[in-house]
């Protein structure tokens, strides 16, 4: 009987573990998780509903941060995501495909989706056990020798699937463990996180959600173009296309370089067009307040803050409101400016960037180079991908390729 330790009870420790036991008999599976409970981070995932891929996933480069495009192309074509709804689907768990290509569990409850695979993994009689952190790794070279404090654990192969270190209030060791066998290890840095700002004036904004194209621009050149809802907080900004920027904001504050976020609410017409739009409303609500005609456009905490940046007087009537003012509104709404100061901590980001180098991986077993029968999967790795399901589409083929390799 082959003893196989998974450590690190999340997405790709389980999908890899029920993989492996549904394919061989002739092993026993452990499971090992730090936190009290398993698959806490996809219980929450995909604003509770669980967005477990995405079936636009044919530029990598767009989707992805890696150092190491060849090994996640590998990994990903060796399960891609028409394999991954299968697999699920064998489990019994519905896939459905929405707009732009996200997927979600037919019931879509990421808790219902983790509840069924723990079940799932207890029917198949894999070992859970939460609350058991493993602190230390030894290779005998016959097997390994896993410790939780001063308790030793024999197993035959090890799978080291621990997660980044993103939204743990636990330290984790994973990285540690790796470190121990020889594995080099990228620098770990939030990403899919909030960036904080320095104008304080801007925390009028805060529980305000405004719908934007923001466009991130490092050292005064643009480096980065997305649109959605953003959301202000006391500090910060986040939302789906501020988190989308994030690796590549973070990445640039560490290098020291100079960073702004500029929102445009008009972004389907161009400056000329919201300034004529503006004259010609002049013209026609000359009655109203400067106030008035800006609630009925955006909303009012924005508006306060644009009165006030841009020294209006906001009950002052649209008919004394010259043309150049209109201009300045105008400029204002297509080209408001957030100077970025930092980012948000890993506790409060969704993942992180960095991990064990892809360098010391075989991409088509997820076999260490450097020890016989370790094997890694998942965030742990130094890729991070997007907001959709990308993240967990890596999860899910990596540790695919790892249960397979484990069982042979």
């Amino acid at each position: 009987m082959i003893k196989i330790a998974v450590i690190g009870g999340g997405a790709a420790g389980f999908f890899a573990a029920v993989v492996a036991k549904k394919r061989s008999a002739n092993i026993e599976i452990t499971i090992f998780e730090a936190e009290n409970m398993p698959l806490k981070k996809l219980s929450i995932t995909g604003n509770g509903r669980c967005n477990i891929t995405n079936d636009n996933i044919e530029d990598l480069k767009q989707m992805y941060y890696t150092g190491d495009y060849w090994f996640l192309e590998n990994v990903i074509k060796g399960f891609d995501v028409e394999k991954t709804i299968n697999e699920f689907e064998s489990l019994g768990i519905r896939i459905i495909k929405k707009r732009d290509g996200y997927c979600y569990p037919k019931c879509e409850s990421a808790r219902a989706l983790a509840q069924s695979l723990i079940n799932i993994a207890k029917g198949l009689r894999i070992k859970i056990k939460a609350s058991c952190p493993i602190t230390r790794i030894m290779y005998t070279g016959g097997g390994f020798l896993l410790y939780n404090n001063e308790y030793e654990m024999r197993f035959d192969r090890v799978l080291i699937a621990g997660g980044s270190a993103a939204g743990l209030k636990l330290s984790n060791e994973t990285y540690s463990l790796a470190e121990s066998m020889g594995h080099r290890i990228i620098p770990i840095n939030p990403s899919l996180t909030s960036l904080k700002y320095f104008d304080k004036s801007l925390d009028i904004l805060a529980k305000q959600r405004i719908t934007a194209r923001i466009a991130l621009r490092v050292d005064g050149e643009i480096s980065a173009v997305q649109y959605g809802e953003v959301q202000f907080n006391l500090g910060n900004i986040s939302g789906i296309p501020v988190m989308q920027i994030s690796h590549l904001a973070v990445d640039a504050i560490n290098k020291g370089k100079n960073l702004s976020l500029f929102l445009d609410l008009e972004y389907d017409i161009n400056f000329d067009e919201l300034a004529l739009s503006y004259e010609n409303q002049k013209k026609e609500l000359y009655f109203l307040s400067i106030r008035q005609f800006l609630d009925a456009k955006y909303p009012a905490k924005y508006n306060e803050l644009l009165i006030r940046l841009l020294k209006l007087d906001g009950n002052r009537l649209l008919n004394d409101v010259s043309f150049d003012e209109l201009h300045k509104i105008a400029g204002f709404v297509k080209n408001f400016e957030i100077v970025v100061s930092s980012y948000g901590d890993l506790l409060s980001s969704q993942a992180a960037f960095g991990g064990v180098a892809l360098s010391d991986i075989d991409s088509n077993t997820m076999q260490s180079k450097l020890c016989p029968n370790l094997f890694f999967a998942g965030e742990v790795l130094d890729v991070d991908g997007l907001c959709g399901g990308y993240n967990l589409q890596f999860a899910w083929s990596s540790a695919y390729l790892a249960a397979i390799s484990m069982i042979r």
